[in-house]
């Protein structure tokens, strides 16, 4: 996701990747049908770091 991210135009000092694996499941199960949903990738975006681009 930062990658393609970068490749549009985005600064990287503006991202940060964080990986939670298995610390964070969104479901608790051993069913494997079910732990397809624990991959995913979230992105948060957060109003007071957001600035208009530089013009320059």
């Amino acid at each position: 996701m930062a990658k393609y991210l970068i490749e549009n135009d985005i600064n990287p000092n503006r991202i940060l990747v964080s990986a939670a694996g298995d610390a964070e499941p969104r479901i608790v199960t051993r069913n494997l049908e079910d732990r397809r949903q624990n991959r995913r990738v979230d992105v948060f975006t957060i109003d007071s770091y957001l600035a208009p681009p530089d013009p320059g």
